[in-house]
């Protein structure tokens, strides 16, 4: 290891103070032996080989007090994988490094500010309504630099809290996030003086404040995110998680409780009672909420208990909430038992079981060494189950392995016949499942793998969950299709009853060279069935029709009146995501129409107006104004 000899010799470890400076005017000593490998250490800390990095920062952390300086001055200037490695030596150090506190706030609000930024340049690209496939690229791309994108917010914030010693002369600056930040920075603000801040602080001020960010009242924030912060309050916290779970709570506050303790080390007392009691609740959410975090404290029990069961039930629901929950509950085993569960379950008598099997395989199995296997019996499942689910489950999990590693898929040769068939399958659900994992491939990269003819054969499928998973697919894969001979098979879909199947044909008949008229027409009545009865939009579907009407520009001009009580939508939190980008996105839109969207300028100016709407729909506005007043 590299600490030892020259570093003992420094004082490493045993707290001894530097070198005194030289006398004024008396030139600099060279640097020692030991400041030298103290150098070499902070720059190994850069290199691109995760395992050199490792040991560079256990030697700075084995150094103790003296090298905390070092480490704060590496911090500032740090990115990606150097500031996690700097900042888990610093909590390991614990109270020794109570000096770096200021440097670990520097560096969160550092994170928050990039973040921003990040963002709004996202969303600018993301309300251009360009392909999805470029605004994906673009994403990625953006993520490459800075150091907002590796949680490294939330691991200074860990730091602190463990570090504790010293923080408090420094709580003021959580006290302003708290009343000032948006809603996840309030909830990191409140984490942080509900553990470090006084007794009264936490109950009175920043545990209420987690317990209404988690259950959602008013404010739109990752919940996960935001119990992961409840728990790690700990022991302070176990009265409001429990008042989360007793009888009689509803459903938010149950799903609350049981993510919060799902994440804790260990429950508070009797929190584990409330929870055999959710296991019956008629909520699925609940239901699987609590099922994970059963399975998380206790063993289950001999054979398949009731936390199996509900788990399994829900992965008939792919990519809901409950999906992911149960997802990562049956998951929390290595890589062998995973395989050997996998085999398990694509193998039992069971349907629901044999399913859910069918449907983690595409998701666990990529890398690895017993991928043979896995995929073996995948194939099996989809040639010859009697289960058309589970059938079209093997299908979607084959298409979603092909599109990580089509080299390693054994025998799978022919991807494209099969497929093709799959999309032909006399059973709508295997017809359905082969277009959600065609959604998984990337278009740029599967060009030359991609059922065309049988994708657009399924935009016309009887089966209205057909039709929709078709529309997605050509959504998102639209650079493989030509848009313009789709047209006619495309209109029918505006009469769907689906709002997702529509908002679909809109964006793709508005890139298509279709005739604005039927379209604006069909997207105009479906805002106004919204507004006539608004609820939550989870898949993007207003979204989508405002990007279809701005790709019509001007054309789009009978939308306004609708657009402008649209702007006007009560919000209870401006800073709410989902929204605030849809208000952003209708400023934008109005003023893309131009000179037509003057009756909106009142609804546009009352953004400008509203003290609390977002930064980013304020900027929407302005620039709105300008375009429709031709300035």
């Amino acid at each position: 290891m590299l600490v030892g000899g020259a570093l003992v010799a420094f004082g490493l470890g045993c707290g001894q103070a530097s070198p005194p400076p030289p006398p004024a005017g008396a030139s600099p000593a060279p640097p020692s032996a030991a400041e030298q490998e103290f150098q070499t250490l902070v720059s190994r800390l850069e290199s691109a080989d995760e395992t050199e990095r490792a040991q560079a920062a256990e030697a700075l952390r084995k150094a103790g007090r003296v090298a905390v300086p070092r480490l704060m001055e590496a911090l500032r200037s740090a990115k990606h994988d150097s500031a996690s490695e700097i900042i888990r030596a610093l909590e390991a150090m614990g109270p020794v490094a109570s000096d770096a506190i200021p440097a670990l706030i520097a560096f969160y609000l550092r994170c928050k500010d990039e973040n921003n930024e990040r963002l709004q340049a996202f969303r600018q690209v993301a309300s251009s309504g360009r392909d999805p496939g470029e605004i994906a690229v673009h994403f990625l791309g953006s993520m490459s630099e800075g150091i907002a994108h590796a949680g490294l917010d939330w691991m200074a914030l860990r730091a602190i809290v463990r570090i504790r010693e010293g923080a408090g002369p420094h709580l003021g600056v959580f006290r302003e996030l708290l009343q000032t930040g948006d809603s996840m920075t309030r909830a990191d603000a409140a984490m942080v003086l509900a553990t470090l801040g006084t007794d009264e602080e936490a109950r009175d001020t920043a545990i209420p404040t987690l317990v209404n960010l988690a259950v959602g009242r008013g404010h739109s924030v990752s919940q996960d995110l935001v119990c992961c912060r409840l728990s790690s309050v700990g022991e302070r916290a176990s009265a409001a998680i429990l008042e989360l779970l007793r009888e009689g709570s509803d459903r938010r506050h149950l799903i609350a409780g049981a993510r919060t303790v799902l994440d804790m080390a260990r429950p508070p007392s009797g929190a584990l009672a409330h929870l055999e009691r959710c296991l019956e609740h008629p909520d699925l959410a609940v239901r699987v909420a609590a099922a994970a975090a059963c399975r998380r404290h206790r063993p289950p029990q001999e054979g398949r208990d009731k936390t199996f069961s509900i788990l399994v039930d829900a992965l008939a629901r792919p990519f809901s909430p409950e999906w992911t929950w149960a997802f990562y509950s049956l998951n929390t085993v290595d890589d062998g038992a995973r395989a050997d569960r996998l085999l398990e379950f694509l193998a039992d008598s069971d349907p629901t079981v044999r399913g859910a099997g069918a449907r983690l395989a595409g998701l666990l199995v990529s890398h690895s060494p017993r991928q043979r296997e896995v995929i073996g019996l995948l194939r099996e499942r989809f040639e010859a189950d009697t289960d058309a689910r589970v059938r079209g489950s093997a299908m979607e999990s084959l298409i979603r392995l092909y599109g990580r590693a089509p080299r390693n898929l054994h025998g799978l040769t022919d991807f494209v016949a099969r497929v093709s068939a799959a999309l032909a399958d006399p059973a709508p659900e295997v017809r359905a499942a082969a277009l959600e994992g065609l959604f998984t491939l990337h278009p740029t990269s599967r060009a030359g793998a991609y059922p065309v003819e049988g994708v657009v054969a399924c935009l016309s499928d009887p089966v209205a969950d057909v039709r929709r998973a078709a529309a997605r697919a050509v959504e998102y894969s639209d650079k493989l299709f030509d848009l313009r001979p789709l047209v006619p098979r495309l209109l029918p879909l505006l009469g769907d009853a689906s709002l997702e199947t529509l908002s679909y044909a809109a964006v793709l008949l508005s890139k298509g060279a279709a005739e604005p008229e039927p379209v604006v027409s069909r997207v105009v009545g479906a805002l106004e069935a919204y507004l006539a009865a608004p609820a939550p939009d989870p898949k993007g579907c207003l979204w989508r029709l405002g990007i279809a009407l701005k790709n019509f520009g001007p054309a789009a001009a009978p939308a306004v009146p609708t657009l402008s009580r649209l702007l006007d939508q009560p919000c209870e939190d401006r800073e709410e995501g989902q929204g605030r980008e849809l208000r952003s996105l209708v400023a934008h839109l109005l003023g893309v129409i131009g000179k037509d969207s003057r009756p909106a300028l009142p609804a546009i100016r009352r953004r400008l107006e509203d003290p609390i709407e977002s930064e980013q729909v304020r900027k929407s506005a302005e620039e709105a104004i300008r375009r429709i007043s031709g300035e």
